[in-house]
């Protein structure tokens, strides 16, 4: 019996086929490694930046939580609204941080992030009718940009001399 083989299917054509099979492999194990590293390090830069918001708000609700204390307790020792709004400076002289606008009876305070980035807090201060009262409203709470923004139109482009 006569052997029937096709010339263009022998051992080369086998031998290349798995160098392009390995090849390729490799190529797709390298992006996999590379991609999984990029991941690693955009999600490492997400837990920092989470992390320290988390923090900032953390302090300012304590913040808040010194001023309700102290607002109770002026509440507690005034007669009326008048001696309430009288003494809310100075039961509020020893904390750090604040800026108390009489006139409009606000508070602000803020509490920083990161070097880019602070959390804005103003509050206006209620006089509570009842015993559960507020005894302030939260006007604002957010994050905010520190710093001025310069403009960068300058392009790298090829410039002959």
């Amino acid at each position: 019996m006569k052997d029937h083989r096709m010339p263009f299917l022998g051992t080369g054509a086998a031998s290349i086929v798995l160098v392009l099979t390995i090849v390729s492999l490799s190529v797709f194990a390298t992006l996999t490694l590379t991609s999984a590293n990029g991941d690693y390090t955009l999600s490492k830069k997400n837990l920092k930046r989470t992390t320290d918001y988390y923090e900032a708000s953390n302090e300012a609700n304590q913040t808040l939580s010194q001023i309700d204390k102290r607002l109770w307790q002026t509440y507690h020792r005034s007669k009326n609204q008048k001696e309430y709004l009288r003494n809310i400076p100075k039961s509020l002289s020893d904390l750090k941080d604040i800026t108390y606008d009489k006139t409009k009876h606000t508070i602000k305070f803020q509490k920083k992030i990161t070097n880019k980035q602070q959390i804005n807090v103003k509050i206006r201060i209620c006089y509570p009718k009842k015993q559960k009262n507020i005894c302030y409203e939260i006007l604002c709470f957010k994050n905010e940009a520190v710093g001025t923004w310069k403009k960068d139109d300058s392009l790298p482009v090829f410039q002959r001399k």
